[in-house]
């Protein structure tokens, strides 16, 4: 998966590189690559100090981009955002949900497996939590409070679990 959310090794087959763009600004060059095309309804504007708070409406996008992500799935398509750690993975999880038929659970771990320092924000946990209630009828993935705030439980270990608190 390298610096692009793409998941080549992974045995389902996702897209190896997209051209889905949650937010312009991200770092790279305009026009860095030939057949770079945004996505025209993903722009994510940042808060002060950079940033996307946890109350912006990402789930607004789930549905066009994981429709996006699928029709270019041949081609291929770049999940990217400024660091690749909130944003861009929420919607690549989206994406292996609503198309390849995996629980939240199992969209984060095989994300996280090929990208390991993703750390969705609480309130695109949420609403990823949302849409897969909305999906499938139920949640695999619950929400807990710590001193840090509402994160996501983690089942594995203590070394595991301090992902989610992003120690």
């Amino acid at each position: 998966m390298g610096h692009h959310v793409g998941l080549p090794d992974h045995p389902h087959s996702v897209p190896k590189r997209c051209r889905c763009c949650p937010e312009q600004g991200t770092g790279l060059p305009k026009g860095h690559h030939p057949h770079h095309q945004c996505h025209p309804d993903t722009h994510m504007p940042c808060a002060p100090g950079g940033g996307v708070p946890p109350s912006a409406r990402l789930c607004d996008h789930f549905e066009s981009v994981a429709e996006r992500i699928h029709s270019n799935r041949t081609g291929g398509t770049l999940v990217h955002c400024a660091a690749g750690m909130s944003r861009s993975p929420a919607l690549v999880m989206a994406y292996l949900m609503r198309y390849k038929g995996v629980t939240l659970r199992q969209a984060h771990d095989w994300v996280r497996d090929c990208r390991p320092f993703i750390r969705p924000n609480a309130g695109f946990w949420r609403q990823l939590l949302d849409y897969e209630k909305n999906l499938y009828g139920k949640n695999t993935v619950k929400m807990v409070a710590t001193p840090l705030g509402v994160l996501p439980e983690s089942k594995a270990s203590e070394g595991e679990s301090q992902y989610c608190l992003g120690l």
